[in-house]
């Protein structure tokens, strides 16, 4: 009985914080459409993913020889493992997806066909859903809706199968998540933000660049929401760390001849931990910049975000088509929020990201450097134009 009621207490306070964040209901409301919407562009999302599983044979997605045995190992409560060799550096949220399908022995072109498009699936329904956040979207469902098919057009064509065939779906989920803690951190909500930025890290840990977000508050709450963010980072990862060994920080990268890092530190082999925390603070000063210059104005939950990202790809020691995703993901949705809003010029300048991103020799240090100008110079712009009295929405 005291059980009971501790469970419906609990689902109480769940159901009156949904009602009292606009962010929530708006996500909440928004299911229905975005759910439908993605099942309406199921055969793009077929022709996409299918694009990357079939010219391979049916051969698994990329790190799947390490994820997969590693979310096997997670799901099935041998938690010595997952963790235990250094190349693991997904969290166990996306292990876990891996995990199963090396549990039902997903394999060949059939089952993966219907894992990507599973996964492709739910990624976009994430991505829309993110995408409808705005609240003061354009009266006319023509206006409303065009703009949405050219963008998802472009995402289902190019970048969602790279997501998918990466390996990587948290280069889409960990943006999607900044965006929305964004928006809570503007509504004063700091530990609403720092679970859901705590989360976010349960994909990936470099999530936890996303930090900046918090300063788009009037009243920015840092304390609050770091607490909030490394107890749910404590919870998720605390377990393994308990079982070990946990070596996932004893990992090593090359350095690649073309990145930046190669002009840097030309006589480095390798790239360790130590160095990425030197990364980590370029992307937090850039982001927290970005967030001060824009906390007075929305164009702040995308311009930040995607500071972060670029800022962090330009000074990393590999250079990956694929980390492109999570910029491109951030500048869609950008787009796409602004369209939504009738802001054409903003959004056509956003929806420059990811067409540098299918240039030839455009995802590289040089295409992040030059995005992450045009974030800082869009920043000052929106600084000096927003009134004092104007705060985020």
């Amino acid at each position: 009985m005291i059980a009971g009621d501790r469970f419906r207490a609990g689902v109480e306070r769940v159901t009156s914080a949904v009602r009292g964040s606009p962010t929530a209901r708006v996500l909440v409301s928004r299911l229905p459409l975005a759910a439908g919407l993605s099942a309406l562009l199921l055969p793009l999302i077929a022709v996409g993913t299918l694009a990357i599983v079939w010219p391979g044979g049916g051969q698994p997605p990329g790190e799947f020889d390490r994820f997969g045995p590693a979310g096997a190992a997670l799901l099935t409560g041998q938690w010595t493992l997952p963790y235990s060799d250094a190349g693991v550096q997904a969290g166990p949220f996306e292990l876990a997806g891996y995990g199963l399908a090396a549990l039902l022995g997903v394999s060949g072109v059939v089952g993966w066909s219907v894992f990507a498009i599973i996964g492709g699936y739910l990624l976009t329904v994430s991505l829309l859903l993110v995408l409808f956040l705005p609240r003061d979207g354009a009266s006319n469902r023509l206006a409303r809706f065009v703009p949405l098919a050219v963008g998802a057009v472009g995402w289902l064509a190019v970048f969602l199968p790279s997501a998918i065939g990466s390996g990587h779906p948290s280069q889409v989920v960990i943006p999607l998540c900044w965006i929305v803690a964004g928006c809570l951190a503007a509504e004063g909500r700091p530990v609403a933000f720092g679970v859901l930025l705590g989360i976010s890290a349960g994909w990936e840990v470099w999530s936890v660049l996303g930090a900046p977000l918090v300063l788009l508050a009037a009243r920015p709450r840092p304390v609050r929401a770091g607490l909030a963010a490394v107890a749910t980072v404590a919870v998720i990862y605390l377990p393994f760390v308990i079982a070990g060994p946990f070596r996932m920080f004893g990992k090593e990268w090359g350095i690649d001849d073309d990145s930046l890092v190669h002009l840097l530190l030309s006589g480095a082999d390798v790239f360790p931990w130590p160095w990425r925390l030197v990364q980590t603070a370029v992307a937090l000063i850039a982001g927290a910049g970005l967030a001060l210059l824009c906390r007075r104005a929305d164009h702040g939950l995308w311009l930040t975000p995607l500071a972060i990202v670029v800022a962090r790809l330009a000074f990393d020691p590999l250079v990956l088509p694929y980390y492109w995703i999570a910029p491109v993901t951030i500048a869609l949705c950008f787009a796409g929020a602004l369209a939504l809003q009738r802001r054409w010029l903003g959004a056509g300048a956003a929806a420059l990201v990811p067409v540098l991103a299918l240039v030839p020799g455009g995802r590289s240090p040089w295409g992040a450097l030059l995005v992450l100008a045009g974030c800082i110079a869009a920043g000052i712009l929106i600084a000096a134009r927003t009134p004092a009295e104007q705060a985020v929405r």
